[in-house]
């Protein structure tokens, strides 16, 4: 149930649409690019990284009301005439206030990740071993956050031995799922090892 900011009449067998939900600016948002990438032994070659943002659905950020499910369509100022430029769009579920919501509004051509698979051996008793290599390079002339989800679809059964030379650390997130986060300058590559 939403409630309306004001009163609206609605004549007699008639549809009305109503804003209720106010265009709201100057969200603080953060901007970063997200590449999903099996952890397990397999090579996957140009994994394209996806746009996303994310901000707080809360009153300090201009917003905090409950959000209904739908679409979020999102702008960016044009700074050569200060037009409003539509820079994607994505669905929601209903969404309280104070929570986190995260957007992918597009695919980010210019931030690439190549995994390569060496090694690999498989055990009689099932499973295998390999060691992994990740190359992530951003061909953007500014700098990107760049966001690793490891997603190994084996839960406890998957063990990462993350190398100590990487130059960013690993998050174990759930039994299932490891991250990574690093802002990589302009041409910048990143290359993470594990076993």
């Amino acid at each position: 149930m939403y409630t309306l900011s004001k009163p609206v009449t609605l004549n007699e067998s008639s549809e009305k649409q109503v804003e209720f939900i106010p265009k709201v600016y100057n969200v603080p948002i953060r901007k970063f690019n997200q590449i999903l990438i099996n952890a397990g032994g397999y090579t996957q070659n140009n994994i394209q990284a996806s746009s996303k943002i994310r901000f707080n659905n809360t009153k300090s950020a201009g917003m905090g009301m409950p959000l209904p499910k739908g679409t979020v369509r999102v702008f960016k100022e044009d700074t050569a005439d200060k037009s409003l430029e539509f820079i994607g769009e994505d669905s929601i579920q209903h969404t309280p206030k104070d929570e986190n919501v995260t957007l992918t509004i597009g695919n980010a051509f210019d931030v690439k990740a190549d995994l390569v698979a060496n090694n690999r051996t498989s055990f009689s008793a099932g499973g295998y071993r390999a060691d992994m290599k990740l190359t992530v390079t951003n061909h953007k002339d500014v700098p990107a956050e760049v966001e690793v989800k490891f997603s190994t679809y084996y839960g406890d059964n998957l063990s990462i031995k993350w190398a100590a030379s990487n130059p960013a650390k690993l998050a174990k997130q759930s039994a299932s799922e490891y991250t990574i986060t690093q802002i990589l300058k302009p041409d910048e590559k990143a290359v993470y090892s594990w076993t």
